[in-house]
């Protein structure tokens, strides 16, 4: 492989790892790998990435095959490991990346850990090669249902509006459009956000889900502890209210969402307010307060990245021109260099017949 081929496939699976979250992984790693692998003329390679995640060890093996054809290697999947804090169980995918199947490590993390998450998936049919099948919607991992090799089935889920769902509770700030469509692309993610849901007795954080199996979203207090009351059940039970033409009850039942959700997160607070574990839940909350800001940032890195790959390009057109220019006068420089020794001997050569000729009339003389 050539030093440009080599420079140019190295920097295409750096892109394509960092933009599948595996930014962790220097260039330097893969180098390393890649180079070894050409070396000894290998038809795959891997390159191992080891981290924690809430406490839950994480283990990711990269799979990098040769292609016969371009004579490049390509970063195709992801086997991706998970033994959870506490258990002896270790969990195990293999996720793609690429056209019609793409995942990325938060992804992959997110379904193992029992979470769903939208994609777009694009398979070819099994009938008619030509034809290409589309899914939008979500999908979750059926951990009672594995194949030879480990992998868990992928369930599909279809019909389930987050926008909606999300509306349904009093969240502070979801009317702001960018706001909202943030809150919705982390959870598309399968990532739990924090939020501040407004109640009648002041704003508490929170800490929500998607559970499309259930057509819902799941709450949690801030200890990550379930939070079984759902305004969506209240609201139901105050039709049920108006059936029994009770009015004294109907205006309990109205209001009774708000006030009732927050005594729920308050006895989850009194249970949990002076317990050793007020430093874990910080930390939790951070960690998905962190999530949802890298999900809010990455399509500001994409763009940085074209923006930079524009101007280095632009860069190195005019780096070319300038060295054409430079070449240009270089040349003209030299031609008139030339064209002074030419001179400067025709002129040499002059004055030595000159001379020779003044030295013969000396002699006559």
């Amino acid at each position: 492989m050539e030093t440009k081929e080599r420079a140019e496939n190295i920097q295409s699976l750096a892109t394509k790892m960092y933009y599948s979250g595996f930014s962790e992984i220097t260039v330097d790693q893969l180098q390393k790998q890649f180079d070894e692998a050409v070396k000894n003329k290998k038809d795959s390679f891997q390159v191992v990435l080891d981290k924690k995640s809430n406490g839950d060890s994480v283990r990711a093996v990269l799979n990098f095959d040769f292609s016969q054809n371009s004579g490049k290697y390509y970063f195709n999947n992801f086997d991706l490991l998970l033994k959870k804090y506490g258990k002896e169980e270790t969990l195990q995918q293999k996720f793609y990346v690429g056209y019609g199947s793409n995942y990325t490590l938060k992804e992959g993390y997110n379904l193992l850990d029992g979470r769903s998450v939208y994609k777009h998936l694009i398979t070819t049919d099994k009938i008619d090669r030509e034809k290409k099948n589309e899914f939008k919607g979500w999908v979750k991992l059926d951990f009672n249902d594995a194949n030879e090799s480990g992998n868990f089935k992928i369930q599909r889920i279809n019909n389930f509006d987050i926008a909606k769902n999300i509306e349904e509770y009093a969240l502070k700030g979801i009317e702001n459009d960018k706001y909202k469509q943030n809150l919705i692309n982390s959870l598309k993610k399968g990532n739990q956000a924090s939020v501040t849901i407004e109640t009648s007795a002041g704003e508490r954080k929170i800490v929500i889900e998607a559970q499309p199996s259930y057509n819902s979203i799941k709450l949690y207090d801030e200890n990550l502890k379930p939070i079984l009351l759902s305004m969506k059940r209240k609201i139901d039970k105050t039709v049920q209210g108006k059936d029994n033409n009770n009015s004294q009850s109907q205006a309990g039942e109205n209001q009774s969402p708000k006030v009732e959700e927050n005594n729920v997160v308050n006895s989850k607070d009194q249970n949990h307010g002076n317990s050793p574990d007020q430093n874990q839940t910080t930390d939790t909350l951070k960690k998905v307060e962190q999530n949802q800001a890298e999900d809010n940032l990455l399509p500001k890195l994409e763009q940085e990245n074209n923006v930079v790959n524009n101007k280095d390009q632009n860069q190195s057109t005019d780096t070319s021109k300038k060295v054409e220019q430079n070449q240009a006068e270089e040349n003209k420089n030299n031609e008139v260099i030339k064209k002074s020794q030419d001179n400067k001997q025709t002129g040499q050569k002059k004055s030595t017949g000159d001379k020779r000729q003044t030295n013969k009339r000396s002699v006559r003389v």
